[in-house]
């Protein structure tokens, strides 16, 4: 899942939520902290994170 679909997907969920790049900067740079142990991979169209989507 690439940061903007993972923040359209969070824009859906949560009210206040604002696409904005500053958004993007944290959400890529929680996701990359080795704590938390995301995959992910550099493609052309920037970063892909391996998530799991909750049902």
């Amino acid at each position: 899942m690439t940061l903007k679909e993972l923040s359209a997907l969070l824009k859906q969920h949560f009210r206040g939520y604002k696409e904005e790049p500053s958004t993007f900067q944290k959400i890529g740079a929680i996701l990359s902290r080795p704590e938390y142990k995301f995959e992910s991979q550099r493609k052309t169209d920037g970063m892909q994170y391996k998530v799991k989507k909750r049902e």
